[in-house]
């Protein structure tokens, strides 16, 4: 995979939001970014990617597409949805926990627990770009 790695980090106890949409709103206006897609590393990374996309007249999701390593809940609620990979359910894996914590004897079986698969959420911040040539750079209007 080729690309791109932009990041400016929010500080501790803060929200990240704010910083990404300052920093994509920057790369845009200063047509740093050339990309048809995006991946973000977390939910509101791709948010801001996604207002200020939409703030500049692009279509996300088709223009561009956006997706998160992780979603948060409200990613299916928000328009456009957001693509990524949701949070599992951990609840079994935290009780188990918390039983072996409390109790006296050492747990049985493997120590790691993590979800069996990734659970992609498909939103409609993904899509391919129109047009013959796909690997385009799209101009900002």
């Amino acid at each position: 995979c080729v690309g791109e790695l932009h990041d400016n980090p929010a500080p501790a106890y803060s929200d990240p939001t704010s910083y990404a949409y300052e920093m994509m709103s920057r790369l845009l206006d200063e047509r740093q970014i050339r990309a048809t897609a995006l991946v973000c590393t977390t939910f509101p990374a791709a948010v801001a990617a996604s207002r200020v996309y939409w703030e500049r007249g692009q279509h996300v999701g088709r223009d561009i597409s956006i997706c998160s390593m992780n979603i948060e809940h409200p990613a299916r609620y928000i328009c456009p949805s957001i693509t990524g990979l949701d949070m599992p359910d951990l609840a079994h894996v935290l009780s188990r926990c918390l039983e072996w914590f409390a109790g006296e004897n050492s747990p049985a079986g493997p120590l790691l627990l993590e979800p069996r698969e990734p659970v992609l959420f498909l939103g409609e911040s993904t899509g391919s770009p129109d047009g013959p040539d796909c690997a385009r750079a799209l101009p900002l209007e």
